[in-house]
Parts: C-alpha cells; structure tokens; sequence
C-alpha cells in the first residue's frame, strides 16, 4: 500500500462510528506524526491497537451468539449479524469484514465472561 493510501485509511477508519476511542487516538497520532521522526513509533503503536481491535469472524459469531450480544446489538440484530458471520465463514471468510468490531469479541481467548466482554467501550453503530 502506498503511503497516501495508507493516510486515506487511516483518515476513513477513525471517522467511522464504530472506531474506538482508544483506535481513533492511535490513527490521529499517527496521522500527526506521517512524515515526522515519530512516524515510525506512531505506526507500530497504530499497528498494535488495529490488531487488538480487529474481530475475527470466529468472535464475531461468539458474540453474536452470546446473552450480551443480543442485549447489546438487540435479539434481532445479533441473530442477523451471526448468520451473516456464518455465511462469510462459509465463504472462506476469516478476518473482519466491517470495521473495527466491539472490544467484546475479542478480549481473550476464552471469551466466555461478561466481564472480559466489557474490557472497552467499543460498540457496533
């Protein structure tokens, strides 16, 4: 990717409703210090929180199908959200296909908790 593709990117995830706030900082740091001697730390910390923010197809089904996830999402949302994660699945789908999914589907491997769903504050528009 070409770095004005990457600033465009960057630019796009941090203005979408589901970015975190947490994601939104490390996109504004890092688009603050392109073409600066910080650049560099700005994109490895960049680069670390879209790994922590990214949802797996997996989670996002976990949570969907999950008592949280239709109390958050609603009952019809959730059930909607996972059938569409089942299908992409099917289709050879493994990453996230929208952006950034919520902290809850993705804060430990054994995503089974309440609590380890609230680790952050970040949700689907």
């Amino acid at each position: 990717m070409q770095k004005d593709e990457l600033l465009k990117v960057v630019t796009e995830m941090i203005a979408a409703p589901s970015c975190c706030p947490e994601l939104k900082a490390a996109g504004k740091k890092y688009l603050e210090a392109a073409g600066t001697p910080g650049e560099k730390a700005a994109g490895a910390a960049l680069l670390a929180e879209v790994k922590d923010d990214l949802s797996t197809v997996e989670h996002l089904i976990e949570f969907c199908d999950s008592p949280l996830g239709a109390r958050i999402l609603g009952a019809d949302r959730a059930k909607a959200m996972g059938a569409h994660g089942r299908e992409i699945k099917a289709a050879g789908a493994s990453g996230a296909t929208a952006p950034p999914a919520p902290a809850a589907s993705r804060s430990s491997t054994t995503r089974n908790s309440s609590a380890e769903f609230r680790k952050k504050e970040c949700l689907f528009p």
